[in-house]
């Protein structure tokens, strides 16, 4: 009675029919955006291209490629799997990769095989001696052999049994005429792997069998190191000498490689009889690099 613009309100939501934009449904009386659906059912209500969210996700079920799964809104290279769960969202012919490789499961002759790169020694060597030029050992370079032992009063200090197999990556293999005849000798010897690329977005192990044996003539600056190579060298893995003796007996090393993921890198394998000459013999043996 006091509006002179209004007289009616037929569905009684309280305003009048022209100004209300339905005025025959008592839950609406504005469409913001226009869009013929009413602001309170307007998922939406100031954008004209959505009015719904059916899983309540954020985005429109217009705009939303998946609709009805809040986990998905964008579906970029079309193969029917969300940018969200697609591990190759750029690429149509790809979304899983179950070994975390980087090779998509479709392109992966082994897609369910969490193994980078291996090496027993039983096969043809891929290793490189003194890949840097600056080794400085005379005897006991390191080599892939069918080893044989060398003993101290019983204590051995090569052993003739790989970790597995026959062969092992060893400082000298053959025996000589004495136990000290073939060993490492008068510095460093080094061989690195063939290269290899770790998975960007899957951790990745390393793992292999050693042994470091010393007599008590050794001393700290005699060691066996495992090092890393891709953007930085790193040092993985390291046993020194000692005063003391240390007989050879097969042992086993993991170590972490999460922190070099998306890098092609290759392993640097060192041992050195570096001060005093003394009994040095190295051994490593089934190395292997792992998706975990």
């Amino acid at each position: 009675p006091n509006d002179p613009s209004e007289s009616t309100d037929t569905d009684g939501d309280g305003v009048g029919d022209n100004a209300d934009q339905f005025p025959n449904d008592p839950t609406e009386s504005v469409d913001t955006d226009g869009d013929g659906v009413g602001d309170n059912g307007d998922a939406f209500p100031n954008d004209p291209a959505e009015t719904a969210d059916t899983d309540g996700d954020g985005v429109g079920d217009n705009a939303d490629a998946f609709p009805n799964d809040p986990s998905e809104t964008t579906e970029t290279d079309g193969d029917g799997y969300g940018d969200n769960a697609d591990v190759f969202p750029d690429d149509p012919t790809e979304w899983l990769d179950s070994d975390g490789d980087g090779i998509g499961d479709n392109s992966d002759p082994t897609p369910f095989d969490s193994e980078i790169f291996s090496d027993d020694f039983e096969g043809t060597p891929l290793w490189t001696l003194n890949p840097n030029g600056t080794d400085t050992a005379t005897t006991g370079l390191w080599e892939p052999a069918d080893a044989e032992a060398t003993f101290i009063r019983g204590a051995p200090y090569q052993l003739d049994d790989a970790a597995s197999g026959s062969r092992y990556l060893v400082t000298g293999g053959v025996r000589g005429t004495s136990v000290g005849s073939n060993d490492l000798d008068s510095g460093t010897t080094s061989i690195r792997s063939p290269s290899f690329t770790l998975p960007p977005s899957a951790a990745s192990e390393l793992s292999f069998s050693y042994y470091f044996a010393h007599y008590r003539n050794s001393s700290s600056a005699d060691f066996l190191r495992v090092k890393i190579v891709g953007n930085t060298t790193s040092t993985l893995f390291e046993e020194t000498g000692a005063s003391n003796i240390d007989s050879a007996f097969w042992q086993q090393a993991t170590i972490d490689l999460s922190a070099f993921a998306g890098q092609s890198v290759y392993l640097l394998i060192e041992t050195a009889d570096a001060a005093n000459p003394s009994l040095v013999e190295a051994g490593v043996d089934d190395i292997k690099v792992t998706i975990q």
